[in-house]
């Protein structure tokens, strides 16, 4: 038994555990939740032969969730936590496993707390740009902002 084992969390980035494998020399790495318990794993031949989509995903996360209130009184609904992370970044990272790594995220009510979230998206080894609406703009109004 290795008391020191190598592991990678969910949060990891493709890129991250290419390079820790190669690093490491190991062909797999267990992946592990805050009390180090494993959830999944992740091998090198199946990170090199993951295609990536190259079409962007567009992720709508502008409304006030006003069904939802008090919880989005001081939290947009796409922050709000299922688990241990906002419900946004769960979706976010179930793209980024099949592949998706061009995100768009329309933004409008408190736009601050999902940009200090997700910045540029280069913790999951991604590019997020967001779309701000000014004014509500109703339900997809936002995509003839990014033509």
């Amino acid at each position: 038994m290795n008391p020191q084992p190598k592991v990678a969390t969910l949060d990891w980035s493709r890129e991250r555990l290419l390079h820790v494998m190669e690093q490491q020399q190991v062909l797999q790495l267990p992946i592990v939740d805050e009390q180090y318990r494993i959830i999944g794993l992740e091998s090198l031949h199946e990170l090199l032969n993951q295609q990536t989509q190259d079409n962007p995903v567009f992720l709508m996360a502008g409304g006030f969730g006003t069904r939802l209130r008090p919880l989005t009184n001081d939290c947009p609904k796409p922050m709000l936590k299922v688990g241990e992370k906002p419900i946004l970044q769960v979706i976010l990272e179930s793209f980024v496993k099949a592949g998706f790594h061009r995100f768009y995220i329309s933004t409008h009510y408190m736009p601050e707390m999902i940009r200090d979230h997700f910045g540029d998206g280069s913790q999951w080894g991604v590019s997020i740009q967001y779309i701000h609406e000014g004014e509500p703009l109703g339900t997809a109004g936002a995509l003839g902002f990014t033509a």
